[in-house]
């Protein structure tokens, strides 16, 4: 008795095992067959586009003084001087910002009967400058020619230009549009030469978004780039789909 209730046991085992391997091949076969069925291919659009905003920043300041009056009244004639030299250059007063003035301890680290000591040197203040135009040109030929106020006594500590495309959001989808586009093409020519046809799409992942000084050698990151150092641009977009093929 008791060796046909193990005989019988074995018997069930075996079943399912067989059962379950027999599923297991059948899911496998479906994956392959799903996998064999199917063509992956990467997509690309690119343009060129010429930046229309220009934002430049800058600053002028005053030099290491415990005056700070006087280092304030300073500040003011400098701005004067400077909103002044922008009126005679053209850009509007309306493109304009001048930000807080911001003061900073100078200090410097020296020998003092013997010692090393922090010394404190007196303030310095800074006034940012911001110019947000449309006028890209004569934004960036005024930025080159700031060095002028050197000679009227103001001291400029920096000038940045950076440049952007407002249109970005449009331009983003149309090349999206196209890129899928040429991911269909690229499929169809795969699949003619394997004798095959395209079918539905199956899945789609967009690649980064790339944009790169024209010419510029930028290397090319799946995060995406953003070059604001340029005026003329290239923009770039992948996208990788995959299309059933029958």
């Amino acid at each position: 008795m008791k060796t046909s209730f193990y005989s019988l046991l074995s018997i069930v085992i075996v079943a399912v095992a067989f059962v379950l391997g027999l599923v297991w091949a059948s899911t496998k076969l479906v994956q392959i067959r799903r996998t064999a069925k199917e063509i992956s291919v990467t997509g690309h659009a690119e343009e060129n586009v010429t930046s229309d905003v220009a934002v430049f920043t800058s600053s002028f300041s005053t030099p290491t003084t415990n005056d700070i009056k006087g280092a304030y009244q300073k500040m003011a004639n400098d701005r004067k001087i400077v909103e002044e030299f922008f009126k005679q250059k053209g850009i509007p007063a309306n493109t304009v910002s001048f930000e807080t003035i911001s003061m900073q301890e100078n200090t410097e680290y020296t020998k003092v009967d013997g010692e090393y000591k922090t010394v404190k040197l007196g303030y310095i203040l800074r006034q940012p400058i911001r110019v947000v135009s449309n006028n890209v040109d004569l934004v960036d030929k005024v930025s080159r020619e700031m060095g002028e106020l050197l000679d009227k006594g103001v001291f400029i500590d920096y000038t940045n230009r950076s440049f952007y495309y407002s249109k970005l959001k449009e331009k983003k989808l149309e090349l999206l549009r196209r890129a899928s586009e040429d991911a269909r093409s690229r499929a169809d020519a795969i699949a003619n030469g394997s004798k095959c046809k395209v079918g539905k799409l199956q899945r789609s992942q967009m690649g980064g978004f790339q944009i790169s000084g024209l010419y510029a050698n930028e290397e090319y990151s799946w995060a995406g780039n953003f070059n604001t150092s340029d005026k003329e641009k290239t923009i770039t977009v992948t996208v990788k789909n995959s299309y059933a093929v029958h």
